[in-house]
Protein backbone atom coordinates (compact mmCIF):
# COMPACT_ATOMS: atom_id res chain seq x y z
CA UNK A 1 0.00 0.00 0.00
CA UNK A 2 1.32 3.71 -0.97
CA UNK A 3 2.38 5.92 1.71
CA UNK A 4 -0.86 8.00 2.82
CA UNK A 5 -0.08 11.73 3.05
CA UNK A 6 -1.14 13.74 5.93
CA UNK A 7 -1.54 17.77 4.50
CA UNK A 8 -0.83 19.07 1.10
CA UNK A 9 2.13 20.62 0.20
CA UNK A 10 0.94 23.80 -0.50
CA UNK A 11 0.20 25.18 3.48
CA UNK A 12 -3.48 25.64 2.99
CA UNK A 13 -4.79 25.52 6.46
CA UNK A 14 -2.32 28.26 6.68
CA UNK A 15 -3.47 30.68 4.28
CA UNK A 16 -7.17 30.59 5.94
CA UNK A 17 -6.79 34.25 6.47
CA UNK A 18 -5.91 34.88 3.20
CA UNK A 19 -8.85 32.94 1.78
CA UNK A 20 -11.06 34.72 4.04
CA UNK A 21 -10.72 37.84 1.63
CA UNK A 22 -10.83 35.84 -1.79
CA UNK A 23 -13.59 37.77 -3.17
CA UNK A 24 -11.56 41.17 -3.06
CA UNK A 25 -7.97 38.83 -4.73
CA UNK A 26 -6.88 40.58 -7.53
CA UNK A 27 -7.42 39.18 -11.16
CA UNK A 28 -4.11 37.04 -12.32
CA UNK A 29 -3.24 34.79 -15.46
CA UNK A 30 -1.64 30.94 -14.53
CA UNK A 31 1.57 30.97 -15.73
CA UNK A 32 2.23 34.68 -15.73
CA UNK A 33 5.54 35.69 -13.33
CA UNK A 34 4.66 37.17 -9.48
CA UNK A 35 6.82 38.20 -6.98
CA UNK A 36 7.46 35.85 -4.00
CA UNK A 37 5.09 36.62 -1.00
CA UNK A 38 2.57 38.08 -3.42
CA UNK A 39 -0.91 37.71 -1.51
CA UNK A 40 -3.45 34.76 -3.47
CA UNK A 41 -4.79 36.05 -7.03
CA UNK A 42 -7.62 34.79 -8.70
CA UNK A 43 -9.33 34.39 -12.21
CA UNK A 44 -13.11 33.54 -13.26
CA UNK A 45 -12.79 29.97 -11.45
CA UNK A 46 -9.86 29.59 -9.12
CA UNK A 47 -7.57 30.72 -6.88
CA UNK A 48 -4.22 31.30 -7.62
CA UNK A 49 -0.82 31.39 -5.18
CA UNK A 50 2.30 32.41 -5.91
CA UNK A 51 4.50 29.61 -6.42
CA UNK A 52 8.23 29.34 -8.08
CA UNK A 53 7.75 32.33 -9.28
CA UNK A 54 4.85 32.12 -11.31
CA UNK A 55 0.97 31.92 -10.86
CA UNK A 56 -0.21 28.33 -9.86
CA UNK A 57 -3.92 27.28 -9.81
CA UNK A 58 -4.07 25.36 -6.34
CA UNK A 59 -7.87 25.68 -5.01
CA UNK A 60 -11.26 26.08 -7.09
CA UNK A 61 -13.43 29.23 -5.77
CA UNK A 62 -16.25 26.61 -4.70
CA UNK A 63 -13.69 24.88 -2.87
CA UNK A 64 -12.03 27.79 -1.48
CA UNK A 65 -15.68 29.32 -0.21
CA UNK A 66 -15.82 25.71 1.53
CA UNK A 67 -13.30 26.02 3.68
CA UNK A 68 -14.02 29.49 4.04
CA UNK A 69 -17.41 28.36 5.94
CA UNK A 70 -16.29 24.74 7.63
CA UNK A 71 -13.02 23.86 6.73
CA UNK A 72 -11.75 20.98 4.32
CA UNK A 73 -12.88 17.49 5.01
CA UNK A 74 -11.87 15.56 7.97
CA UNK A 75 -13.86 12.45 8.28
CA UNK A 76 -14.78 9.61 5.97
CA UNK A 77 -16.81 6.87 6.97
CA UNK A 78 -17.65 3.57 5.95
CA UNK A 79 -21.29 3.20 5.51
CA UNK A 80 -21.67 -0.02 4.02
CA UNK A 81 -20.37 -2.94 1.87
CA UNK A 82 -17.32 -3.80 3.94
CA UNK A 83 -16.20 -7.29 4.45
CA UNK A 84 -17.98 -8.64 1.53
CA UNK A 85 -17.16 -12.08 -0.47
CA UNK A 86 -17.73 -12.75 -4.14
CA UNK A 87 -16.31 -15.21 -6.76
CA UNK A 88 -13.33 -13.96 -8.60
CA UNK A 89 -13.85 -11.93 -11.73
CA UNK A 90 -17.21 -10.89 -9.86
CA UNK A 91 -18.46 -7.45 -8.79
CA UNK A 92 -18.73 -6.82 -5.13
CA UNK A 93 -22.39 -4.61 -3.90
CA UNK A 94 -21.17 -1.53 -3.55
CA UNK A 95 -19.22 0.24 -1.51
CA UNK A 96 -20.75 3.68 0.47
CA UNK A 97 -18.79 6.05 2.39
CA UNK A 98 -19.47 9.59 3.63
CA UNK A 99 -17.12 12.71 3.56
CA UNK A 100 -17.47 15.08 5.93
CA UNK A 101 -15.99 18.58 7.58
CA UNK A 102 -14.74 18.89 10.81
CA UNK A 103 -18.09 20.47 11.93
CA UNK A 104 -19.97 17.08 10.66
CA UNK A 105 -21.23 18.83 7.61
CA UNK A 106 -21.30 16.97 3.98
CA UNK A 107 -18.68 17.57 1.97
CA UNK A 108 -20.15 17.51 -1.77
CA UNK A 109 -17.91 17.26 -5.01
CA UNK A 110 -15.08 15.74 -3.02
CA UNK A 111 -13.16 13.10 -5.26
CA UNK A 112 -12.94 9.71 -3.19
CA UNK A 113 -10.43 7.80 -4.62
CA UNK A 114 -10.54 3.46 -3.84
CA UNK A 115 -7.30 1.50 -3.95
CA UNK A 116 -6.76 -2.22 -3.79
CA UNK A 117 -3.61 -3.68 -3.05
CA UNK A 118 -0.72 -3.67 -6.05
CA UNK A 119 -0.36 -7.54 -6.38
CA UNK A 120 -2.27 -10.60 -5.45
CA UNK A 121 -5.84 -10.70 -4.28
CA UNK A 122 -7.50 -7.09 -5.17
CA UNK A 123 -9.76 -5.13 -6.68
CA UNK A 124 -9.52 -5.57 -10.49
CA UNK A 125 -9.38 -0.90 -10.83
CA UNK A 126 -8.97 1.72 -8.50
CA UNK A 127 -11.87 4.28 -8.96
CA UNK A 128 -12.39 8.06 -8.34
CA UNK A 129 -15.93 8.70 -7.40
CA UNK A 130 -17.00 12.18 -6.04
CA UNK A 131 -19.31 12.95 -3.39
CA UNK A 132 -22.78 13.90 -3.88
CA UNK A 133 -25.06 16.51 -1.75
CA UNK A 134 -25.12 14.37 1.06
CA UNK A 135 -21.07 13.83 0.80
CA UNK A 136 -21.44 10.07 -0.36
CA UNK A 137 -19.52 8.26 -2.89
CA UNK A 138 -20.72 4.77 -4.32
CA UNK A 139 -18.13 2.72 -5.59
CA UNK A 140 -19.04 -0.87 -7.11
CA UNK A 141 -15.59 -2.72 -6.95
CA UNK A 142 -14.90 -5.99 -9.24
CA UNK A 143 -12.38 -8.77 -7.96
CA UNK A 144 -9.77 -9.71 -9.55
CA UNK A 145 -8.96 -13.43 -10.66
CA UNK A 146 -6.60 -14.05 -7.58
CA UNK A 147 -7.89 -15.68 -4.45
CA UNK A 148 -7.65 -14.57 -0.59
CA UNK A 149 -8.80 -11.70 1.57
CA UNK A 150 -7.25 -8.02 1.29
CA UNK A 151 -7.43 -4.17 2.46
CA UNK A 152 -8.99 -1.35 0.36
CA UNK A 153 -8.97 2.21 1.08
CA UNK A 154 -10.96 5.24 0.11
CA UNK A 155 -9.27 8.63 0.62
CA UNK A 156 -10.53 11.62 0.14
CA UNK A 157 -7.86 14.19 -2.18
CA UNK A 158 -6.75 17.45 -0.98
CA UNK A 159 -6.68 18.72 2.41
CA UNK A 160 -5.62 16.42 5.19
CA UNK A 161 -6.79 13.41 3.13
CA UNK A 162 -8.48 11.71 5.39
CA UNK A 163 -9.35 8.15 4.50
CA UNK A 164 -10.76 4.89 5.76
CA UNK A 165 -9.44 0.78 5.48
CA UNK A 166 -12.25 -1.93 4.84
CA UNK A 167 -11.62 -5.84 3.65
CA UNK A 168 -13.02 -7.50 0.81
CA UNK A 169 -12.53 -11.25 0.05
CA UNK A 170 -11.90 -12.84 -3.52
CA UNK A 171 -13.49 -16.41 -3.72
CA UNK A 172 -13.75 -19.11 -6.00
CA UNK A 173 -16.29 -18.38 -8.63
CA UNK A 174 -19.23 -20.26 -9.23
CA UNK A 175 -18.63 -24.15 -10.20
CA UNK A 176 -17.57 -24.61 -14.10
CA UNK A 177 -16.67 -28.16 -13.94
CA UNK A 178 -15.73 -31.34 -12.12
CA UNK A 179 -13.18 -33.94 -12.32
CA UNK A 180 -12.66 -37.46 -10.71
CA UNK A 181 -9.88 -37.48 -8.17
CA UNK A 182 -9.96 -40.97 -7.83
CA UNK A 183 -11.98 -44.25 -8.11
CA UNK A 184 -13.50 -43.69 -11.70
CA UNK A 185 -13.32 -46.08 -14.44
CA UNK A 186 -13.27 -48.83 -12.05
CA UNK A 187 -13.44 -52.54 -13.58
CA UNK A 188 -13.84 -55.00 -10.74
CA UNK A 189 -14.65 -59.02 -11.05
CA UNK A 190 -17.95 -59.82 -9.99
CA UNK A 191 -18.15 -60.57 -6.17
CA UNK A 192 -15.65 -57.64 -5.11
CA UNK A 193 -16.51 -54.31 -4.12
CA UNK A 194 -16.04 -51.06 -5.93
CA UNK A 195 -12.92 -48.63 -4.44
CA UNK A 196 -15.00 -44.98 -3.14
CA UNK A 197 -14.91 -42.76 -5.61
CA UNK A 198 -13.59 -38.77 -4.92
CA UNK A 199 -14.81 -36.12 -7.09
CA UNK A 200 -13.88 -32.48 -6.96
CA UNK A 201 -15.51 -29.37 -8.64
CA UNK A 202 -13.23 -26.11 -9.71
CA UNK A 203 -14.53 -22.69 -11.35
CA UNK A 204 -13.58 -21.77 -14.69
CA UNK A 205 -10.07 -20.57 -13.51
CA UNK A 206 -9.23 -23.80 -11.84
CA UNK A 207 -10.40 -22.83 -8.33
CA UNK A 208 -11.17 -25.50 -5.81
CA UNK A 209 -15.27 -25.00 -5.28
CA UNK A 210 -15.62 -25.82 -1.69
CA UNK A 211 -18.77 -25.99 0.57
CA UNK A 212 -20.94 -27.87 -2.24
CA UNK A 213 -23.11 -30.94 -2.50
CA UNK A 214 -22.43 -33.15 -5.35
CA UNK A 215 -25.27 -35.44 -6.56
CA UNK A 216 -24.23 -38.75 -8.11
CA UNK A 217 -26.66 -40.82 -10.05
CA UNK A 218 -26.32 -43.81 -12.62
CA UNK A 219 -27.83 -44.38 -16.03
CA UNK A 220 -29.50 -47.89 -14.90
CA UNK A 221 -31.56 -47.95 -11.57
CA UNK A 222 -29.99 -50.79 -9.49
CA UNK A 223 -26.99 -48.33 -8.60
CA UNK A 224 -26.77 -47.79 -5.02
CA UNK A 225 -24.75 -44.92 -3.46
CA UNK A 226 -23.48 -44.07 0.15
CA UNK A 227 -24.38 -41.39 0.23
CA UNK A 228 -26.01 -40.06 -3.49
CA UNK A 229 -25.46 -36.58 -2.36
CA UNK A 230 -21.98 -35.96 -0.49
CA UNK A 231 -20.64 -32.78 0.77
CA UNK A 232 -17.32 -31.08 -0.34
CA UNK A 233 -15.81 -29.57 2.65
CA UNK A 234 -12.82 -27.03 3.03
CA UNK A 235 -11.00 -29.26 0.37
CA UNK A 236 -14.07 -29.32 -2.44
CA UNK A 237 -13.47 -33.23 -1.95
CA UNK A 238 -16.63 -35.32 -2.37
CA UNK A 239 -16.65 -38.91 -1.59
CA UNK A 240 -19.13 -41.79 -1.84
CA UNK A 241 -19.45 -45.44 -2.93
CA UNK A 242 -21.28 -47.88 -5.01
CA UNK A 243 -22.70 -51.39 -5.71
CA UNK A 244 -25.30 -52.58 -7.51
CA UNK A 245 -29.14 -53.82 -5.58
CA UNK A 246 -29.73 -56.89 -8.19
CA UNK A 247 -26.62 -59.26 -7.89
CA UNK A 248 -23.36 -59.65 -9.72
CA UNK A 249 -23.77 -59.88 -13.18
CA UNK A 250 -21.50 -58.40 -15.43
CA UNK A 251 -22.29 -55.02 -16.98
CA UNK A 252 -20.87 -51.55 -17.47
CA UNK A 253 -22.97 -48.66 -15.99
CA UNK A 254 -22.40 -44.51 -16.51
CA UNK A 255 -22.05 -42.93 -13.31
CA UNK A 256 -22.89 -38.93 -13.65
CA UNK A 257 -21.63 -36.73 -10.56
CA UNK A 258 -23.35 -33.10 -11.02
CA UNK A 259 -22.57 -29.77 -8.45
CA UNK A 260 -26.22 -29.32 -7.19
CA UNK A 261 -28.14 -26.44 -8.59
CA UNK A 262 -25.34 -26.80 -11.34
CA UNK A 263 -24.95 -27.73 -14.96
CA UNK A 264 -20.91 -28.31 -13.82
CA UNK A 265 -20.65 -32.11 -14.10
CA UNK A 266 -18.80 -35.49 -15.26
CA UNK A 267 -19.13 -38.70 -16.30
CA UNK A 268 -17.16 -41.82 -15.85
CA UNK A 269 -18.10 -45.64 -16.03
CA UNK A 270 -18.11 -48.34 -13.72
CA UNK A 271 -17.33 -51.83 -14.79
CA UNK A 272 -18.38 -55.63 -13.51
CA UNK A 273 -16.52 -58.48 -15.38
CA UNK A 274 -16.98 -61.95 -14.65
CA UNK A 275 -14.83 -63.22 -11.84
CA UNK A 276 -11.76 -66.10 -12.37
CA UNK A 277 -13.58 -69.42 -13.89
CA UNK A 278 -14.71 -71.82 -11.01
CA UNK A 279 -13.00 -75.73 -10.91
CA UNK A 280 -16.12 -77.49 -10.86
CA UNK A 281 -18.34 -74.80 -13.41
CA UNK A 282 -15.69 -76.02 -16.08
CA UNK A 283 -16.95 -79.11 -17.78
CA UNK A 284 -16.24 -80.74 -21.18
CA UNK A 285 -19.94 -79.12 -22.91
CA UNK A 286 -19.94 -81.48 -25.50
CA UNK A 287 -17.79 -83.68 -28.23
CA UNK A 288 -17.28 -86.76 -26.10
CA UNK A 289 -17.68 -89.84 -27.35
CA UNK A 290 -17.26 -89.30 -30.96
CA UNK A 291 -15.89 -91.99 -33.48
CA UNK A 292 -14.42 -91.48 -37.07
CA UNK A 293 -13.02 -93.01 -39.93
CA UNK A 294 -13.82 -93.86 -43.21
CA UNK A 295 -16.82 -96.09 -42.24
CA UNK A 296 -18.07 -92.68 -40.88
CA UNK A 297 -17.04 -90.27 -44.12
CA UNK A 298 -13.91 -89.44 -43.04
CA UNK A 299 -11.29 -89.07 -40.38
CA UNK A 300 -11.97 -85.73 -38.84
CA UNK A 301 -14.21 -85.58 -36.05
CA UNK A 302 -17.23 -84.33 -37.00
CA UNK A 303 -18.15 -82.19 -33.81
CA UNK A 304 -15.54 -79.87 -31.80
CA UNK A 305 -14.68 -80.50 -28.55
CA UNK A 306 -16.38 -78.07 -26.22
CA UNK A 307 -15.10 -76.66 -22.39
CA UNK A 308 -17.06 -74.21 -20.34
CA UNK A 309 -16.24 -72.08 -18.07
CA UNK A 310 -18.21 -69.79 -15.55
CA UNK A 311 -17.31 -67.71 -12.28
CA UNK A 312 -18.70 -68.18 -8.70
CA UNK A 313 -21.98 -66.91 -9.89
CA UNK A 314 -22.00 -68.43 -13.25
CA UNK A 315 -21.02 -65.69 -14.71
CA UNK A 316 -19.02 -67.22 -18.00
CA UNK A 317 -15.80 -66.17 -18.46
CA UNK A 318 -14.46 -64.69 -21.66
CA UNK A 319 -10.40 -65.00 -22.77
CA UNK A 320 -9.71 -67.84 -20.43
CA UNK A 321 -7.09 -70.17 -22.21
CA UNK A 322 -7.88 -73.76 -22.88
CA UNK A 323 -4.90 -75.93 -23.58
CA UNK A 324 -5.92 -79.05 -25.30
CA UNK A 325 -3.58 -82.12 -25.36
CA UNK A 326 -3.80 -85.34 -27.26
CA UNK A 327 -2.96 -88.28 -24.66
CA UNK A 328 -2.64 -91.60 -27.40
CA UNK A 329 -4.46 -94.49 -26.59
CA UNK A 330 -3.12 -98.48 -25.28
CA UNK A 331 -3.56 -99.37 -29.21
CA UNK A 332 -1.76 -96.46 -30.36
CA UNK A 333 -4.42 -94.87 -31.59
CA UNK A 334 -4.10 -91.17 -31.65
CA UNK A 335 -5.30 -88.11 -33.41
CA UNK A 336 -4.29 -84.06 -34.48
CA UNK A 337 -5.60 -80.90 -34.34
CA UNK A 338 -4.37 -79.56 -37.75
CA UNK A 339 -3.01 -80.25 -40.95
CA UNK A 340 0.62 -79.34 -39.47
CA UNK A 341 0.27 -82.49 -36.82
CA UNK A 342 0.06 -80.02 -33.63
CA UNK A 343 -1.32 -82.85 -30.96
CA UNK A 344 -1.71 -79.49 -28.02
CA UNK A 345 -3.25 -76.12 -28.95
CA UNK A 346 -4.56 -73.49 -26.80
CA UNK A 347 -7.89 -71.86 -27.22
CA UNK A 348 -9.59 -69.00 -25.69
CA UNK A 349 -12.84 -68.74 -24.37
CA UNK A 350 -15.49 -66.66 -26.12
CA UNK A 351 -18.13 -64.30 -24.89
CA UNK A 352 -20.14 -67.01 -23.98
CA UNK A 353 -17.37 -69.40 -22.01
CA UNK A 354 -16.68 -71.85 -24.29
CA UNK A 355 -13.78 -73.03 -26.01
CA UNK A 356 -13.67 -75.55 -29.20
CA UNK A 357 -11.19 -77.98 -31.04
CA UNK A 358 -11.71 -79.89 -33.10
CA UNK A 359 -9.75 -83.43 -33.62
CA UNK A 360 -8.94 -85.26 -36.66
CA UNK A 361 -8.08 -89.06 -35.70
CA UNK A 362 -4.91 -91.28 -37.32
CA UNK A 363 -5.12 -94.50 -38.97
CA UNK A 364 -4.58 -96.28 -35.94
CA UNK A 365 -7.66 -97.30 -34.71
CA UNK A 366 -9.40 -97.67 -31.21
CA UNK A 367 -9.49 -95.26 -28.49
CA UNK A 368 -7.49 -92.37 -27.13
CA UNK A 369 -8.26 -89.20 -25.14
CA UNK A 370 -8.00 -85.75 -25.60
CA UNK A 371 -7.52 -83.57 -21.95
CA UNK A 372 -8.28 -79.79 -21.66
CA UNK A 373 -6.94 -77.39 -18.90
CA UNK A 374 -7.82 -74.53 -17.51
CA UNK A 375 -7.72 -72.36 -14.53
CA UNK A 376 -5.80 -75.78 -12.97
CA UNK A 377 -8.94 -77.93 -13.70
CA UNK A 378 -8.69 -80.53 -16.08
CA UNK A 379 -11.72 -82.15 -17.97
CA UNK A 380 -11.25 -85.11 -20.43
CA UNK A 381 -12.64 -86.53 -23.80
CA UNK A 382 -12.79 -90.08 -25.13
CA UNK A 383 -12.63 -90.14 -29.05
CA UNK A 384 -12.44 -93.51 -31.21
CA UNK A 385 -10.74 -94.19 -34.60
CA UNK A 386 -12.89 -96.61 -36.30
CA UNK A 387 -11.81 -98.37 -39.93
Amino acid sequence: MRKRPVRRSVAVVALAAALLSVAGCDMVKAGARCRAGSPPGRDANFVLFCQGGKWKRVLTIQQAADFIVSGWAANIDLVEGGGQTVGIGSAFSPIVVKVTRKDGSAVKGADVVFTGPDSGASIASAGTVATDADGVARFTPVANAQLGGYPVTATVSGGYSPYTTFGLNNAAGSAANVTVVSGGNQVVAAGSAFAPVVVRAADQFGNIVNNKTIDFSADTPDVWFGPASAYAGDDGLATTTMGFSSGNQPRIVTITARVTGSTASTAFTMRVVPGPPLAANTQASSGSLQTAGPSTGGRQFGAPLVVSTSDQFGNPTPDQPVTYTIVAGGSGASGTFDANGLTSITVPTDGAGLARAMVTGDTTTGPFRVDAVVGGKTVSFTLTNVT
